[in-house]
Formats: structure tokens, C-alpha cells, sequence
């Protein structure tokens, strides 16, 4: 693809994800436009590349169209083409599901994604925690914080072929946060994961549930949390 072709997708895709999430604005105390979240996890992308990759970066752009703005994959991929719509679908939770089981497939099927969906979620995560250190919802503390940490480390653990500059910006801001976590009274030992999910960070939606048998990261017990293996 030609760049002046290759820069104009790409402003295509930008323009068309600003307008599907147009009236969506992230949920912590700044309350920033939905799209500021969409093209910072496609810029953690782009920069952590060896090699332009166009369509990996419009998915990065889009990936949450079919998930949170009524986006169908079949127009994605007529207008996009069918690699970008297949990326943004592996990486579109069922939102059928409860959140619990929705969290819980994101760590079973974390080994099962491709290499570019595994960057696509590295750099949303790192979107995420970001947003937690930076802006977090109002009534969010330390614990709950803390939790969505735990979880994301579950999810990425899994990933077999993780971009390494991007794992690196994720341990970096996870230890950002863990380090804020350092006055907060221990968490009591953990042998579930707890139900805080993307969705909630983006909708600042609260509840909180549990999900079964997967293994903490190995860094919270390094910290000396009482956490089992």
C-alpha cells in the first residue's frame, strides 16, 4: 500500500471510529472524548512496530466498534477489509455473557490470539492502566484498583507471543500503580480473579463478582502479598 494510500485508510478508520463512539466519553475524573482512549492504544501500536503494519493499526483504531458501538463485523470488512474486521472480532468480547465469564475467557483464550490481536490487547490494557493512575473513576479505591491490576496480569501472563516493547510499557505502568498500592493494607489471599473488567474501566461501572482457578501474577507475590500460586 502506497503511504499517501496507506495514511488516508488510516484517517478514514480514525474519522469513522470518533463518529461511532462519538457520544461515549471515558469514565474517570477527566471524563475525556471516548476517542482519546481509541487512538492511544492505536499510537502504543504503531510505535511498537519493526515493520508498518496498516491494518493492524485501523483494528487497534476500531476495536471497540463491535463490541461497545453496534458495529458489525461484515461492515467492517466491507469498507475496511476482511484482515481488520477479523482482528477487531478476536478481540470483541460476547457481550451475551455475564461480565464473569466474559473475564474469564479473556485469560482461557489470552494463549489462542494471534500475535496481532495480542498487541491490540497489550496496548489496551496499558490504555487502561493509564487511565486508572492518571484519571480513575471517582469511586474507585485502592483495593478496586488493584483488582483490575490483578486481572489484566492474569490476561497478559497468557499471551504467547507478546509484543516486547509493549510488555514493557505494561510492567512499567503496572508497577507505577502497584507502587501507589504500597500504604494500602495487604489484599486477603487470593484464589480467584476478581470481576473487574475493560468494560468497566471504559464504563466506570462498579459491581464486583469472582471467577475460579487461575493463578495470580507472579510479581503481586513478589511485593510480599500473600498470594497463592
Amino acid at each position: 500500500m502506497k503511504a499517501t494510500k496507506a495514511v488516508h485508510t488510516i484517517l478514514d478508520a480514525a474519522d469513522f471510529a470518533a463518529r461511532k463512539h462519538a457520544n461515549q466519553r471515558r469514565k474517570g475524573s477527566a471524563a475525556e472524548p471516548y476517542v482519546n482512549h481509541l487512538i492511544e492504544v492505536a499510537e502504543l501500536v504503531c510505535g511498537a512496530l519493526n515493520e508498518p503494519d496498516v491494518n493492524l493499526v485501523i483494528a487497534a483504531l476500531l476495536h471497540d466498534t463491535i463490541e461497545d458501538a453496534g458495529v458489525t463485523r461484515e461492515e467492517l470488512a466491507e469498507r475496511f477489509g476482511a484482515e481488520v474486521a477479523d482482528l477487531v472480532a478476536e478481540v470483541t468480547d460476547e457481550k451475551s455473557l455475564p461480565k464473569a465469564e466474559r473475564k474469564r475467557l479473556q485469560i482461557e483464550n489470552a494463549p489462542k490470539k494471534s500475535v496481532g490481536a495480542q498487541a491490540i490487547q497489550l496496548a489496551d490494557k496499558i490504555s487502561n492502566l493509564r487511565g486508572i493512575a492518571d484519571s480513575p473513576p471517582a469511586d474507585w479505591d485502592k483495593q478496586r484498583k488493584r483488582e483490575y491490576v490483578t486481572w489484566a496480569r492474569n490476561v497478559v501472563d497468557g499471551f504467547t507471543a507478546p509484543n516486547p516493547l509493549l510488555e514493557a510499557e505494561f510492567d512499567k505502568v503496572a508497577l507505577r500503580l502497584q507502587e501507589g498500592f504500597a500504604d494500602a493494607p495487604n489484599p486477603p489471599r487470593v484464589s480467584h480473579v476478581i470481576d473487574v473488567t475493560d468494560e468497566e474501566i471504559r464504563s466506570g461501572k462498579t459491581g464486583i463478582g469472582v471467577v475460579g482457578g487461575v493463578r495470580p501474577p507472579s510479581w503481586l507475590r513478589s511485593q510480599g502479598h500473600d498470594v497463592q500460586k
